[in-house]
């Protein structure tokens, strides 16, 4: 037992000497330590140590306790400095629900060209989003979108979504894993509803839901009262995130039923993200995403290959501070379709992510 103390204590005395920092001992009321009794009474420095076990977390500080043979000294570890530290607690996805309920605002616009027999058509669509944390683990939030699109023939067409509001929980579970749900209801407000829509604002919904990767289903069904319940979990690691994500969407007609042959469609999707902090203020991520219909609607009737869409994404995202509260996340990514409707229309994605968190 005593070679174990004397091996602990060179192991300190070669940290203290290689650790080259140094700072005031602190006893808790931004007071110098007092000095033993019968010394010099001026605040002398300690030195700053490493943790000898791992690195420190990169947002984290600690504070090592006096042992029994310092009992005047204070030992602090060491903060990492500012420029160490990570944008965000996770990095976030693209279309994927961020996991931990907050106070953001986001602007988020996707072009999306398709093509068909040589000829392009483009929707592009921008949604206005925004959460507010009403409770430490529960946020409530809205999004409305507008869209424009240039179809290969026929005249542009220019419209809104319907509105989308939800509530989301979320909450830590252990020292790495975040789980959230969802719940969702979508008011069918959007263009080309009703009985007679024009024919080019419906194919410009149908481009939307396409644009979006069939991720957003029920903000597009303009005759309908959508809901979404979903569930979300992620595991980071220092500078690695990955994220699971799945929803089900029921959506029930209240209007339109010369336009809309289907009292009731039954929507799902699932995602999976993956992402790093490539350095503290940039970050990469990659993202796939399955959209599915799971009953059959006249529209799969008659177009079954409609039903199963898989599409895939990759970008980057920087962090900035604006104050001490709140914070720019701009990131920009390219998606292409992998199977599906998707795939079959080569379908492209180029997203501008512009959130603020507070």
């Amino acid at each position: 037992m005593r070679s174990i103390e004397m091996l602990a204590s060179v192991a300190v005395a070669v940290a203290m000497v290689f650790s080259g920092s140094f700072a005031h001992a602190d006893d808790g009321n931004s007071k110098p330590a007092a000095a033993p009794e019968g010394e010099n009474t001026k605040a002398r420095p300690v030195r700053k140590v490493a943790s000898l076990v791992e690195p420190l977390p990169l947002s984290t500080e600690q504070t090592v306790q006096p042992t029994a043979d310092q009992p005047t000294r204070a030992v602090a570890v060491a903060r990492p400095p500012d420029g160490d530290k990570l944008g965000a607690p996770l990095v976030p996805g693209w279309i994927l629900r961020p996991v931990i309920p907050g106070t953001a605002m986001r602007l988020d616009t996707t072009a999306a060209p398709a093509t068909t027999n040589g000829q392009t058509a483009v929707d592009t669509v921008s949604f206005l989003s925004g959460s507010y944390k009403v409770a430490p683990n529960f946020a409530i939030g809205g999004r409305f979108g507008a869209f424009h699109y240039e179809p290969v023939k026929g005249d542009a067409q220019d419209g809104v979504t319907n509105l989308m509001l939800n509530g989301q929980y979320g909450t830590p579970v252990g020292s790495h894993f975040h789980v959230a749900a969802v719940l969702g209801v979508s008011a069918p407000i959007g263009s080309g509803s009703g009985n007679s829509p024009d024919p080019n604002m419906t194919a410009a919904l149908i481009a939307g839901r396409y644009s979006r990767a069939g991720m957003d289903n029920t903000i597009f069904f303009t005759n309908y009262l959508g809901f979404v319940t979903g569930a979300d979990v992620a595991y980071h690691y220092r500078r690695f995130t990955t994220q699971a994500e799945v929803s089900v969407s029921p959506l029930v007609r209240v209007q339109g039923a010369l336009a809309s042959p289907d009292t009731q469609i039954v929507a799902a999707s699932a995602g999976w993200m993956a992402g790093y902090f490539l350095l503290p203020r940039l970050s990469a991520a990659a993202e796939a995403r399955y959209s599915t219909v799971l009953t059959t609607p006249v529209a799969i009737e008659k177009d079954p290959s409609a039903r199963n869409n898989l599409s895939f994404a990759a970008g980057f995202r920087g962090y900035f501070a604006l104050t001490d509260k709140v914070s720019f996340r701009p990131g920009v990514s390219y998606g292409t379709g992998i199977y599906g409707k998707v795939a079959d229309l080569h379908y492209q994605f180029v997203q501008v992510d512009l959130p603020v968190v507070f």
